[in-house]
C-alpha cells in the first residue's frame, strides 16, 4: 500500500500532472505539422491521461494500469454526473487508436483522425481541469 500524501505533495503532483498535460498537447501540433500521424496521436492519448491521472490523484484514487484509469474515470467521474460522457468517449477512443498504432501490425494514423481528435482532446483536458479547480 502507498502511502498517503499530504496536501502540499498532492497538490504539486497534480499540478505537474497538469502542466506535463498540456506541454504534451502543444507537442501534438508539432508532430501533426511533421506529418507524425502515428506519433500524434500517441501523444495526444498521453496529454489527456495526464490530466486524467492528476484527476485520480486530486481525488485520492490510485490506478495501478492504463486500464485502471479508464475504468475509474468511467466509475467515479462519468457514472456520477461529474464529468459528461462525450469525454469518457475522447480518452476511451484515444487510448484505443494509441494501442493500435503501438502494438498492431500495419496500423496508422492519418491527418483527418488527427484533425478530428486534436480539438476533442483539449475539450477532455479543459474538462478535466475545471473538474480539479472545483
Amino acid at each position: 500500500m502507498k502511502q498517503s500524501l499530504d496536501d502540499e505533495t498532492r497538490k504539486a503532483i497534480v499540478d505537474y500532472r497538469l502542466t506535463r498535460s498540456r506541454e504534451t498537447l502543444a507537442e501534438v501540433d508539432y508532430l501533426i505539422a511533421g506529418g507524425f500521424y502515428s506519433t500524434a496521436v500517441c501523444r495526444l492519448y498521453y496529454a489527456c491521461f495526464y490530466s486524467a491521472v492528476a484527476l485520480m490523484i486530486e481525488n485520492g484514487l490510485e490506478a495501478q494500469t492504463h486500464a485502471g484509469v479508464k475504468t475509474m474515470l468511467s466509475f467515479h467521474f462519468v457514472k456520477k454526473g461529474l464529468l459528461d460522457r462525450s469525454y469518457a468517449k475522447t480518452f476511451f477512443k484515444l487510448f484505443d487508436l494509441r494501442m493500435n498504432n503501438d502494438y498492431d501490425d500495419f496500423s496508422f494514423c492519418d491527418k483527418e483522425t488527427l484533425d478530428e481528435m486534436r480539438p476533442l482532446a483539449e475539450d477532455f483536458i479543459n474538462a478535466v481541469t475545471t473538474l480539479i479547480k472545483k
